[in-house]
């Protein structure tokens, strides 16, 4: 959907024979897309998605260009990887002239969690490699940014004492690290009694704002802890 006031009123897509929105179009980037998308755009009014389609075993990669108000404008699709795991995600960050598609797979350790670095303008894979080589089979992955520069917060599913729950990674122009301060939470802080078979491991998100990142998450149920911290 596209809103030019500022959510007063929203807009689909056209499509290119009726010229008029009908739900059937939400899926015109790709008919079978999963449900798991991940959109961003850039200050040219261009939009990039990524999704996992679930029949395929495979993520998927769109740009969309401005307006990006007509079918008309999606460029062609692009396969990022694919996996045997039906469960694959991903999160899409632009940077600069540059595209951060980032991934997991579920159920295999090896494959958490890496990032495909794309042109922006040509859509050509610069390189791919992790975010962190978590070791974990069930992570929950996040991506924003940082001063201009991507950021990826993970959430580990595992809930031993002394687990790490929540860490950030930072890009440095050429590998995301992880700091000192990166870890946010650990199994045991708070009082938090959240553990892997329950779907509040769903329930967080965080946001930059000047230098300082903000996380919040659901501790128990009825309580949504917040932290923050200049980076």
């Amino acid at each position: 959907f596209l809103s030019d006031n500022y959510g007063v009123s929203w807009d689909g897509l056209f499509d290119s024979s009726s010229e008029s929105w009908d739900v059937e179009n939400a899926a015109e980037i790709d008919y079978g897309m999963n449900y798991h998308a991940s959109m961003t755009g850039d200050t040219l009014g261009n939009i990039f998605v990524t999704y996992p389609d679930d029949a395929t075993k495979e993520i998927h990669y769109n740009k969309i260009n401005t307006p990006a108000n007509s079918d008309t404008d999606i460029e062609s699709q692009i396969l990022v990887t694919s996996h045997s795991t039906e469960n694959m995600r991903s999160n899409v960050v632009t940077s600069g002239n540059e595209v951060f598609i980032i991934t997991r797979a579920d159920d295999d350790p090896s494959e958490n969690v890496k990032y495909f670095r794309y042109t922006k303008d040509t859509n050509i894979l610069i390189e791919s490699g992790f975010v962190s080589n978590t070791g974990f089979d069930e992570v929950r992955i996040g991506a924003t940014l940082y001063n201009g520069f991507p950021l990826v917060v993970l959430f580990y599913m595992g809930d031993s004492s002394g687990q790490e729950k929540l860490k950030y990674f930072s890009w440095d122009g050429a590998n995301f690290v992880e700091n000192s301060d990166s870890l946010i939470w650990s199994v045991g802080d708070f009082s938090c009694d959240i553990n892997n078979a329950d779907d509040r491991t769903r329930e967080y998100s965080f946001v930059t704002q000047g230098d300082n990142l903000h996380v919040v998450w659901s501790c128990t149920e009825q309580e949504i802890k917040h932290a923050w911290k200049e980076i």
